[in-house]
């Protein structure tokens, strides 16, 4: 069903971009599903290769949400103080 009906948020694809550029393609993905249906998504939505090599799946950390892990894994993956990240949530 995800493969069938879903749709990139409005404005996604610019965004995501503008991030990617202004930051020296430091951002990453973190989320708590899996890491198949994370990279099913950001295909699907045509965003697969801004995080290519930074997806993290809060399945492969020790602990998932609410825990901060897979978070704070991207952080270190990005060299960054997790104090200096930012987080977009989607629904």
């Amino acid at each position: 069903m995800l493969e069938a009906e879903l749709l990139a948020v409005a404005n996604v694809h610019a965004a995501v971009h503008e991030v990617h550029a202004r930051h020296a393609a430091r951002i990453a993905c973190a989320s708590g599903a899996d890491r198949y249906k994370v990279e099913l998504q950001l295909r699907k939505v045509g965003l697969l290769d801004y995080f290519a090599g930074r997806i993290f799946s809060g399945h492969e950390m020790p602990r998932s949400k609410p825990f901060p892990d897979v978070y704070l894994a991207a952080a270190a993956a990005l060299a960054a103080r997790p104090q200096r990240c930012a987080v977009v949530e989607t629904a």
